[in-house]
């Protein structure tokens, strides 16, 4: 009687363990998916500069990570050589005014500098702050991490989901930005 007790409680250690291991793979494979852009018919278009629809641009405050304030800058419409006009796919969050994201500033606390994280803006398909972000024993992951759309790498005349998507992470304070991947999806 006493074999088939000690029996019994190591298959419940052992299904307790499985269970926790199950539910730690289904969080991380969960928030893997979670981040990966999905393809969607909106597109962002690419019209001349003489274009005469009004340019919306704001900046949105966004978080506070440690010593930093962050905000979001959100264009309906970016200039590079020709005019970029934004519009939403489904992969992408809508912003104030149906605007989308183009750039994040990171403000100081201490000494009020400011820090773009891009140096010109771009289309930030998705993104995750590392506030934002818990590693199973509750540290918080140090860096940031952005899929970018940098340029109509497919040369429709739009942007979206079927240009290059990269990879980038930064500091949580916005330096160090760098691209770890290139045409993720």
């Amino acid at each position: 009687m006493k074999n088939i007790l000690e029996k019994i409680k190591n298959v419940n250690a052992v299904i307790i363990f499985i269970a926790i291991v199950g539910f730690l793979l289904f969080f991380i494979i969960g928030a893997i998916i979670s981040f990966i852009p999905r393809r969607s018919s909106n597109v962002v278009r690419i019209v001349n500069k003489e274009d005469s629809q009004e340019i919306v641009q704001t900046v949105k405050f966004q978080t506070v990570i440690k010593d930093y304030i962050v905000f979001s800058h959100n264009s309906n419409s970016l200039y590079r050589d020709k005019r970029v006009d934004l519009e939403f796919s489904g992969l992408m969050e809508k912003s104030y005014n149906n605007t989308a994201r183009v750039n994040f500033s990171f403000i100081s606390m201490d000494t009020q500098k400011e820090t773009l994280l891009l140096k010109n803006n771009a289309l930030i398909i998705s993104y995750k702050l590392c506030n934002d972000m818990f590693l199973n024993n509750n540290k918080t992951i140090s860096k940031n991490i952005y899929a970018i759309v940098l340029s109509d790498s497919n040369q429709d005349q739009k942007l979206n989901a079927d240009d290059r998507i990269d990879l980038f992470i930064s500091d949580y304070n916005g330096l160090n930005i760098k691209n770890i991947c290139s045409d993720i999806y």
